[in-house]
């Protein structure tokens, strides 16, 4: 298993972003006080761009918030590589040990 990175920048920017909203902060002041662009707000609340590190820290900063309240823990973001099994005339997709296991109980 590996960690789905879009999955991470997901979580972090949604918690920025609804971080700033409940402050009723605009995009603007955020990037003021974290010294970004605006437009590196922007980019990055879209996805379109990705957060590097130490701007997390300084949006944190601005924010009020600790940075273990942004990041996702681990298990929030491992990426499962999925296996279809038919189960009863359904195609079910399940993690590649449980298939395995699944297609064993099948067979008997």
């Amino acid at each position: 298993m590996s960690v789905d990175a879009n999955k991470i920048y997901a979580v972090i920017r949604e918690r920025l972003r609804a971080q700033r909203e409940s402050l009723d902060m605009t995009q603007v002041k955020l990037a003021e006080l974290a010294q970004v662009q605006r437009t590196t707000i922007a980019n990055i609340e879209s996805g379109r761009q990705n957060i590097p590190v130490h701007v997390v820290y300084n949006l944190c900063d601005a924010l009020g918030m600790d940075v273990d309240e942004v990041f996702p823990k681990r298990e929030d973001v491992l990426s499962v590589q999925k296996t279809s099994v038919e189960v009863h005339g359904e195609t079910r997709l399940l993690p590649p040990r449980t298939a395995e296991v699944m297609r064993r109980l099948l067979e008997q």
